[in-house]
């Protein structure tokens, strides 16, 4: 068994954004053919989720087991928490990713998994904006200034050369500054300024993607966006928390997730309504389409897009809501694993 440290793990990403978009087509090519395995009643679970208390704190771990089938053959465990930052001030969570035979259940690999959480997060969303922006992308509207969507904005450029400007909202300067000079470094070609209202970024933008986190006391504290504020066939990629309101869902919008199975888990695991619980989007239309507010055919998983672009051709806004799945993170670390054995990279554990 090999393992693979933070520092390493960093190293074998660098310069690695493209292949890690590249991947993680592959696991939506696999996905739509049904090529997979999570856990739960509806086999579509983000993972296994265990709280208690420590430290007068909350402390919540996931498991997030999966398995990708046809080619890839390859099985494994994401582990990670506290998902407190009062318990673990350097890092709000510590991520684990344990590589498995899929055939004998033997350990290959085990890695420390927050840069290529961060890498496969941002690279989901930029693998969406090539499905879902329009090819007159002029403008991308960066909602949450931290490092996925620095990876984010730094990917949809590199794809989207017509994009010739950049507006950026966020709660810190701290890091609406570091954005601006490491995307302003690699495109300076690229006009890159702060918005100056979620509105203002909104109206002006054909791409537009939100990271703003998943800490909020109450749903009004949100990035509440507006339907009167979207240009027509404008993508919007919503990866944390986030309102929108039921008329816009309801309306004249392309509504897709990257798997819808698992917002439907949510409200197994959760109970109902889930997106009182999580505020992902994909929970929010999950909720609407129980109560029959919304018909289930108007959601389409992004794997049926990646195969039928034409369920999109609608001149409407398209909302995309990602919420994270296993199979992202064993798909990247299992192209690690196989980069560090070429390389040398790592340290040989006994396992008997």
């Amino acid at each position: 068994m090999l393992y693979l440290s933070g520092r390493e793990v960093t190293s074998l990403l660098e310069h690695g954004l493209d292949q890690t978009v590249t991947a993680m087509q592959e696991v939506f090519r696999l996905i739509g053919k049904g090529q997979y395995a999570l856990g739960g009643a509806l086999k579509a679970s983000h993972g296994l989720q265990l709280k208690y208390r420590v430290q007068d704190e909350t402390a919540l771990y996931i498991a997030m087991p999966g398995h990708l089938g046809g080619e890839q053959q390859l099985t494994g465990v994401k582990f990670h928490g506290p998902m407190n930052a009062a318990l673990s001030p350097e890092r709000e969570s510590n991520y684990l990713v344990v590589l498995t035979d899929a055939v004998t259940g033997e350990p290959l690999c085990l890695m420390n998994a927050n840069a290529l959480t961060a890498y496969r997060t941002a690279a989901v969303n930029i693998l969406a904006a090539d499905y879902l922006s329009s090819e007159s992308a002029d403008t991308l509207g960066i909602v949450g200034p931290g490092r996925i969507n620095t990876l984010v904005a730094l990917g949809i450029l590199e794809r989207h050369p017509r994009i010739g400007k950049v507006l950026v909202l966020g709660r810190g300067t701290a890091s609406l500054k570091a954005f601006v000079q490491s995307v302003s470094a690699r495109y300076p070609e690229v006009k890159v300024q702060p918005a100056g209202s979620l509105q203002e970024l909104v109206i002006q933008s054909a791409v537009i993607s939100i990271m703003t986190g998943f800490k909020f006391k109450e749903v009004a504290d949100m990035p509440r966006i507006r339907a009167q504020w979207l240009r027509p066939c404008s993508a919007v990629l919503c990866g944390a928390f986030a309102y929108f309101p039921e008329s816009l869902l309801t309306g004249n919008c392309c509504l897709i997730c990257d798997l819808f199975d698992m917002y439907r888990s949510y409200r197994h695991e959760l109970g109902e309504p889930a997106y009182s619980k999580l505020s992902y989007l994909g929970n929010k239309l999950a909720d609407l389409v129980a109560s029959g507010r919304l018909p289930r055919e108007e959601i389409h998983d992004l794997s049926a897009i990646i195969s039928h672009p034409e369920l999109i051709s609608r001149p409407y806004p398209r909302l995309f809501s990602g919420g994270g799945l296993a199979l992202e993170d064993l798909m990247l670390a299992q192209i690690l694993y196989k980069k560090a054995l070429a390389q040398g990279i790592g340290t040989a554990l006994e396992y008997e």
